[in-house]
């Protein structure tokens, strides 16, 4: 199985279990909670199907959606009951900041990376996605997260150099993010960050 067949497999999969959610409740709902996890999944079964040691950057993209998933209420409800999650809501919010500070920053790293040595327009392109993504991350400016990623998209597909498993993954990326700001369109975004 290639790398593009675990990422449109994963894709099918969130859009089966939101047809899943529509043909009960009349309610095209992505199961956005499991985005997160979902990611770091596919990123290991991606290294997995490649069969070669992990490079520098499938160290990055390892952590980083390890952290990214840290943040992740449905894996915050999984460690901690309702009761202690109630009581020590201060203390997990600003644990889960600190992770996804760490995340941003181990994301822009992944996109120095991918574009490292800066050889042309291209790479130039991958690295203003990785940066405007830092700030989105770090201003919680989601509702501009599409731009970057869509600049990434379009600069992985153009760069030739970057391994396929890093290419498909930054598509999976990318589909998760634009579902995500589809459905806040079209649903309201205290639905959809609600459940992130």
């Amino acid at each position: 199985m290639t790398s593009e067949r675990i990422a449109l497999l994963s894709a099918l999969t969130a859009c089966m279990f939101a047809f899943s959610i529509y043909m009960q409740n009349n309610l095209f709902l992505l199961p956005f909670g499991l985005f997160k996890i979902g990611l770091f999944v596919a990123f290991v079964l991606m290294l997995i199907n490649e069969r070669k040691r992990p490079v520098v950057g499938d160290w990055l993209v390892l952590i980083w959606t390890l952290l990214f998933s840290g943040t992740s209420k449905f894996m915050l409800q999984f460690f901690f009951n309702e009761q202690a999650f109630e009581q020590g809501y201060d203390t997990i919010e600003f644990g889960t900041s600190l992770l996804l500070i760490a995340g941003s920053i181990v994301f822009f790293a992944w996109s120095i990376w991918m574009v490292y040595p800066l050889k042309n327009a291209i790479q130039g392109l991958l690295l203003v996605a990785g940066l405007g993504a830092l700030i989105c991350f770090l201003s919680n400016a989601y509702a501009f997260l599409i731009l970057p990623v869509i600049l990434g998209i379009v600069g992985v597909s153009l760069h030739k150099e970057l391994p396929n498993h890093h290419r498909s993954f930054y598509y999976l990326f990318g589909f998760v993010v634009v579902s995500t700001w589809i459905s806040a369109y079209f649903l309201g975004t205290d639905q959809v960050l609600g459940n992130l």
